[in-house]
């Protein structure tokens, strides 16, 4: 990589961290300057051409994955052990200059893939995105419809980046070389063989009627958190979970095998998406053989899934005039759960399992990749 390549990347990164990231808010985007930085055209065609030589040596001589340690679990590491290893990256300290080193060597010929969850400082993999020409970096964003200063800054320290949702890619395409997807979030709570392993637990589990899900409290949505009331409010919605301000969240107090055993108790799951993001609830109702309840405005993402299979797809839709009483939603959702029976779990169930768990992402992540080089010439700049 060229000593120009370094100096012009590092300068735009640290000017970003400490001026320009606090410029990036939810309204007002057109004002910010970095938008219209005088180099940033050329610098993303250095940058692109850097990625395309990583994306190149992946192909060629690809010898490992390293996952941040919110993607990461030995399962996924198994399912990838055939063509290559899978190891975790701890990105939230810094490591000595000597631990440095070698990591950088650990790196070389290998494709990192983070996550936004990943962070304590992104001081690190600044270090490594600018020090590690052979070595292919990749963000996948499950936040871009509202974190936006951390989407804009793994922007900056990877060469692709894929969206989860479809808001502000016109601005992350102005720090990173490729954005690709939107590629929608998945099932991550749960791996594929955790996911096998559980299964027998959806047919012989005694199922509610009441409509359920665990919404986290987030203090930026209260939006989000006086529809969950105002369901919850209602006589099918008392099993609905909100817990206080500042309380224990209920899915980190149970196992990953009780979770199993709370989403295999219902048949409907409701779904309230912060902003215009389709959650991991989604993936996860779908996967336990749950009907969710799904904001109609969030019908666009639906042409990203092949329901071909089904006889119709498995979701019941509502509007904000439905709030009022969710009664006949829930007993929308509970009769198609019925119709369905056993096989209706099973696929829905195997639907998840098949296509849009967190190991497909990956899949999908390195596919693109190669399907990209197509179209790419050979070589690039090293």
């Amino acid at each position: 990589m060229t000593p120009e390549f370094l100096q012009a990347c590092g300068k735009m990164i640290n000017e970003y961290m400490t001026e320009g990231q606090k410029n990036v808010q939810q309204i007002g985007l057109t004002a910010h300057r970095t938008a219209h930085h005088p180099a940033q055209v050329d610098l993303l065609m250095t940058r692109a051409a850097k990625a395309v030589h990583a994306m190149q040596v992946w192909k060629q001589r690809g010898r490992a994955m390293y996952l941040g340690k919110y993607l990461y679990s030995d399962d996924i590491a198994s399912h990838f052990a055939a063509r290559f290893p899978v190891h975790c990256l701890d990105l939230r300290a810094e490591p000595d200059d000597a631990q440095l080193a070698q990591l950088m060597a650990d790196l070389r010929d290998c494709v990192v893939i983070v996550n936004g969850n990943d962070f304590g400082s992104l001081r690190l993999l600044q270090r490594l995105y600018l020090s590690c020409p052979d070595t292919l970096f990749i963000a996948t964003l499950y936040d871009n419809h509202h974190a936006l200063d951390m989407c804009v800054t793994l922007s900056l320290c990877t060469d692709m980046v894929f969206p989860a949702h479809y808001d502000y890619l016109a601005l992350l395409s102005r720090y990173s070389p490729f954005v690709r997807g939107p590629l929608p979030a998945s099932t991550i709570q749960w791996s594929k063989l955790q996911a096998r392993c559980f299964a027998p637990r959806l047919y012989d589990t005694a199922r509610g009627i009441d409509l359920s899900g665990g919404f986290t409290r987030y203090p930026q949505f209260p939006f989000r958190q006086t529809i969950v009331q105002k369901v919850m409010a209602q006589e099918i919605g008392h099993a609905l979970e909100l817990p206080a301000e500042n309380a224990v969240e209920h899915h980190s107090v149970r196992t990953k095998e009780e979770n199993w055993a709370v989403w295999a108790s219902s048949k409907s799951n409701l779904m309230v998406s912060t902003l215009t993001d389709l959650p991991h609830r989604f993936f996860d109702a779908l996967l336990t053989g749950n009907i969710p309840l799904v904001p109609r405005y969030l019908q666009v993402f639906f042409s990203h899934f092949d329901f071909s299979g089904f006889r119709e797809a498995p979701v019941v839709w509502f509007d904000y005039s439905d709030l009022a009483d969710m009664q006949h939603k829930v007993r929308e959702a509970v009769a198609m759960f019925d119709a369905g029976g056993k096989n209706g779990i099973a696929e829905r169930h195997r639907f998840i399992l098949e296509h849009h768990m967190m190991e497909n992402r990956l899949e999908t992540m390195l596919d693109d990749v190669h399907q990209l080089l197509h179209n790419k010439p050979h070589g690039g700049q090293s």
